[in-house]
């Protein structure tokens, strides 16, 4: 029996983006348990926690993401449209989608100090946000939910932001649903071109 860094590791490896999932909703209590996980990201400082999660299971609001993002991607240059076009795509299949905002709870709080801390403050609630993303998608591959990161709806933010009367920076729109087919993971770089070590 593997142990548990070894069965971690294992799950990181063959979590894939899923881009193509069944017509098949996703219970309420697996959805919870994904938030969850998400909510349990690494807070900052004494405790911020800057995400905000829009969870949308309804047909009708994840139909419009889809058609913001193809309208979006009439608007743009050959390379954006594209991606919009597969985000678009991979959406009108997904059982749940989730908006992404940052609540930008740390950067308000460090107004008060000197404009640094502000840029800091910013990297370093995307860097929380983003850790809380990878959490909800670990714990969807525990439960055989797909999932997948569409950054290429930041094209778009306008509109999202406008469909949802949200106002605060959109982060990422996720996808989530019953797998179709298999995602596939893209092959790692090579251990020793990513990683340096220094010894004393």
């Amino acid at each position: 029996m593997e142990d548990q860094p070894a069965q971690i590791l294992k799950l990181i490896k063959q979590r894939a983006s899923t881009r193509q999932y069944l017509d098949k909703p996703i219970p309420k209590e697996i959805v919870d348990q994904i938030v969850e996980a998400g909510i349990w990201g690494p807070s900052l400082l004494v405790g911020f926690q800057p995400w905000k999660f829009v969870v949308i299971d309804g047909k009708i609001t994840i139909e419009k993401i889809g058609e913001i993002l193809n309208l979006k991607a009439e608007q743009i240059g050959v390379g954006g449209s594209n991606l919009l076009r597969i985000s678009a795509k991979t959406a009108a299949t997904a059982s749940m989608v989730i908006v992404v905002y940052n609540n930008r709870s740390l950067t308000k709080f460090v107004k008060r100090f000197k404009n640094i801390y502000g840029k800091m403050a910013g990297l370093a609630e995307l860097s929380a946000i983003s850790m809380a993303v990878q959490n909800m998608f670990l714990v969807a591959e525990t439960l055989n939910v797909g999932s997948c990161w569409h950054d290429s709806a930041l094209l778009a933010k306008k509109e999202i932001n406008k469909l949802l009367k949200k106002k605060e920076p959109l982060i990422a729109i996720l996808t989530f649903g019953y797998p179709a087919k298999p995602g596939q993971r893209s092959k790692r770089i090579n251990f020793s071109q990513a990683v340096e070590f220094s010894h004393d």
